[in-house]
This record gives C-alpha cells, sequence and structure tokens, in this order.
C-alpha cells in the first residue's frame, strides 16, 4: 500500500480517496446506462441513424451548457451540486430500468431521457472535476520524464 501512495501521493488525502472511490463507481454506472441506452434505442429502431440522434442529444448539453455550469458552480457548493447531480442520475436511470422493464420505452422517451442525462452530466462533470483541486491541498507529486 505504501508503494501505492508514493506512485500517486494525493491518495493520501482521505477525502480524495473517498472521493476517487465514489467517483469510479459512478462513472462506470453512467457508462453502462449510456450504454444500455445506446443498444436499447438500436434494438428498437434498428437505425444507426436514429441511434446517433440519441447520442448527440445525450453529449450536446455537455458542450452547450459546460461553460454556464462552471458559472454557476462557482456560486455554489460544490459538494451539494455533486450530490444532487448523482442523485439526478441516479433517478434518470430508474425510469429508464423502468420504462425498459415495463415496456414503455418509445424512441421520443429514450430522446428525452438522454437530453436529460446530458444536461444532468452537464453539471456532474464541470462539478467533478472542479472538486478535485479543492480535495488535494498540498500534492508532492512526482515529475515524471518521457
Amino acid at each position: 500500500m505504501r508503494r501505492i501512495y508514493q506512485l500517486f501521493p494525493a491518495l493520501e488525502h482521505r477525502a480524495f480517496f473517498y472521493f476517487i472511490t465514489g467517483q469510479t463507481i459512478s462513472m462506470l454506472g453512467l457508462w453502462m446506462q449510456r450504454l444500455a441506452m445506446s443498444w436499447l434505442v438500436f434494438r428498437l429502431t434498428k437505425s444507426a441513424f436514429l441511434l446517433s440522434i440519441v447520442e448527440f442529444v445525450s453529449l450536446a448539453p455537455i458542450l452547450v451548457l459546460g461553460l454556464m455550469a462552471g458559472a454557476w458552480l462557482e456560486r455554489h457548493d460544490l459538494r451539494k451540486a455533486l450530490i444532487v447531480t448523482q442523485i439526478l442520475c441516479m433517478l434518470e436511470a430508474a425510469l429508464l430500468t423502468f420504462a425498459a422493464y415495463a415496456g414503455l420505452a418509445a424512441y421520443p422517451l429514450l430522446v428525452a431521457l438522454s437530453l436529460l442525462l446530458g444536461i444532468i452530466s452537464a453539471f456532474d462533470m464541470t462539478a467533478r472535476q472542479s472538486s478535485v483541486s479543492l480535495m488535494v491541498t498540498d500534492v508532492r507529486a512526482p515529475i515524471f520524464f518521457l
């Protein structure tokens, strides 16, 4: 374990260690959710074009709202914002799961859920990236040369 702390000194900070562990689990869930959404859209429509629209609708809000989310998050508590965005992602995943199992999954609903996930992700990614530097104040990271 000591070797890991020598390679990655930031992991010695308890808050950062818990943050990285939680965000790793969260990102795995988000990737599974996006994959499930794509798989479901393609399975329902058999159309690569409609699948690309769903993916675009999911990723475009990150591009459009990213800067505005950063400005908004600078004036608010990042910790609370992360908690809210994670809860919203969980609720969106539960809604997708319910729609899929209940047989209610239709293309317009999946586009709307994809848009919602993109909007939530714009705030979540910005808050996550902004909070990393606030958790670790004294980093004695080694300098790596190529």
